[in-house]
């Protein structure tokens, strides 16, 4: 494991002398969405292996995409304290390195970020322009078109594209690595 994380952390650093410097939103979990998780988390290698695909690319676009579905967790039927979600959140990212799946480094991917409404800093679309994505606060971008950036992936049922499904993303920040953080809310 310590290798793996060497070998993240020098991809992340050889690749970030040229390139703009980013943020990860943190997650903000929401216990009544899902009850009883936070005390089910599973280990390193079991979350390694439930994901599709962990990667490491740079960030190239970022957009509002209103025309895809939503997801039946996050939409009308979501549960009562749950947000409805009126867009998705695309991210496109050019591979530099994959670490787990079926991708290869030099594809270009595109990412749905799901559970937005619960990132720290949080994308908001009040531009009817799609490719504009704001952040509250505004003062602080979670994520930056340029940046290098680690995500965990799941293929979408279509298996055109892939998401989030609110895994944490990783950065490289002063020689370590930065994940994003979680915090437990009670509702």
């Amino acid at each position: 494991m310590i290798s793996r994380q060497l070998t993240i952390l020098a991809v992340l650093a050889a690749s970030t002398s040229c390139v703009v410097r980013g943020n990860v939103p943190d997650l903000e979990q929401d216990t009544v969405c899902v009850p009883g998780y936070e005390e089910r988390v599973p280990s390193f290698c079991d979350w390694v292996q439930s994901t599709d695909a962990i990667a490491v690319g740079k960030l190239v676009g970022i957009r509002w995409d209103r025309a895809a579905p939503v997801s039946l967790t996050t939409g009308a039927d979501a549960s009562a304290n749950c947000e409805y979600i009126d867009g998705l959140l695309e991210m496109q990212l050019e591979l530099m390195t994959v670490l787990h799946g079926p991708l290869r480094a030099g594809e270009q991917v595109t990412i749905i970020g799901q559970g937005t409404d619960q990132w720290r800093p949080k994308p908001i679309s009040t531009d009817p322009d799609r490719g504009v994505v704001q952040w509250m606060p505004s003062e602080t971008p979670g994520l930056v078109v340029g940046q290098i950036l680690g995500v965990a992936l799941h293929r979408q049922p279509n298996g055109e594209k892939w998401g989030t499904y609110k895994e944490p993303f990783f950065i490289e920040e002063d020689g370590r690595l930065r994940f994003s953080k979680t915090r437990w809310m009670r509702s």
